[in-house]
């Protein structure tokens, strides 16, 4: 039995009996692909692709060292073939070798006409965990569009994405303290989680609400905490990708003394 099992934002932690805590992130997709009954129309390389970025992301950003990929398929043959070509393009992309680990299963006796995956990392916590870590008097800032089809067109190399390189420039920055990737619930979710993990509270830009609700889908954006000596690298991302400041964080109420 592990010693320990937690969860922290979409991670799952086990701490084992020696220093290692393992860390899992988990993500599915279903109806979107290149199959006659899938909702939303794209080559089966973006299925693996886009679906690979969403657990690289949570991992990287949480400074956790991805070690294996464990792949559920209900597609065979080619077709998922395609799908494991995406995810390799997406671990290439996120500085992993070429040989990282990936093991799983693909659908070899039937052939369903809607396309469905899911996808497990497991990485080793290290050092420079960072949830928790953002500081009162950080700003909170929003880096990239958040995109989610079938609103919007997701596809590879669109500037207005988040990339790996801006993930790894980000977290080499020390004035950046905690980096979570939008999902499908928009960034005033990540931003009341950061807030909370860290004992601080948020406060943000009014006017930016609707933008704040947007779904971002496979992780097309992040919200960072990050102090203000590290506004320029924030700024200096990209010419094209948008990077704007949304709010900020305050200290935590204190609750009153029990009488």
């Amino acid at each position: 039995m592990p010693e320990r099992i937690s969860w922290m934002r979409d991670l799952l932690l086990w701490e084992l009996k020696d220093p290692a805590t393992l860390v899992y992130a988990c993500d599915s997709l279903g109806g979107i692909g290149a199959l006659p009954r899938d909702r939303y129309r794209c080559p089966p390389e973006d299925v693996g692709y886009f679906t690979a970025r969403v657990v690289l992301f949570e991992l990287l950003a949480a400074g956790v060292l991805p070690q294996l990929l464990l792949f559920t398929f209900a597609n065979g043959g080619e077709y998922a073939a395609r799908i494991l070509a995406g995810i390799r393009l997406a671990l290439a992309e996120a500085g992993l070798p070429e040989d990282f680990p990936a093991n799983g299963s693909s659908e070899k006796n039937m052939a369903p006409e809607i396309t469905a995956v899911g996808l497990t990392l497991v990485g080793v916590r290290g050092e420079n965990f960072r949830p928790g870590t953002a500081k009162p008097g950080d700003g909170l800032w929003l880096v990239g569009r958040p995109k989610s089809a079938p609103t919007d067109p997701v596809v590879k190399g669109d500037p207005e994405i988040c990339g790996f390189d801006h993930l790894r420039t980000l977290a080499r920055e020390p004035g950046v303290h905690d980096i979570l990737p939008i999902g499908s619930g928009g960034t005033l979710p990540e931003i009341e989680r950061l807030a909370q993990e860290s004992g601080t509270r948020a406060v943000t830009d009014p006017d930016l609400a609707a933008l704040l609700v947007k779904s971002g889908g496979p992780a097309t954006a992040l919200v960072v905490s990050a102090s203000p000596q590290a506004a320029g690298t924030l700024a200096g991302l990209g010419c094209s990708l948008p990077v704007r400041q949304v709010g900020s964080l305050l200290p935590g109420l204190e609750l009153p003394d029990a009488p």
